[in-house]
């Protein structure tokens, strides 16, 4: 499902239920690797641009900042301190 900025995103919500949070979860980022934490290989590279996919399904995961975004290696659950937002 596509939302009216061309974003793909799951049936069960969008990026806006993170405003009831305060965070603000962008459309569009940059991944950021940390040298302190074990990778699989299937994340995201350092630097990679990823995009929203749609929301973490608990609200608790949501409060977290959770939320799954698509990159070239397909979905993954990001959160909020692992991206870099792009203008």
């Amino acid at each position: 499902m596509l939302d009216k900025n061309g974003v793909k995103t799951c049936d069960d919500g969008g990026i806006e239920v993170y405003e009831r949070y305060g965070i603000n979860m962008p459309l569009r980022a940059r991944y950021v690797r940390y040298p302190n934490r074990i990778y699989f290989a299937t994340d995201p590279e350092h630097g990679e641009m990823i995009s929203f996919f749609c929301n973490a399904e608990n609200p608790s995961s949501c409060a977290m900042g959770l939320a799954w975004y698509w990159g070239e290696k397909g979905s993954h659950l990001v959160c909020v301190d692992e991206l870099e937002p792009t203008v």
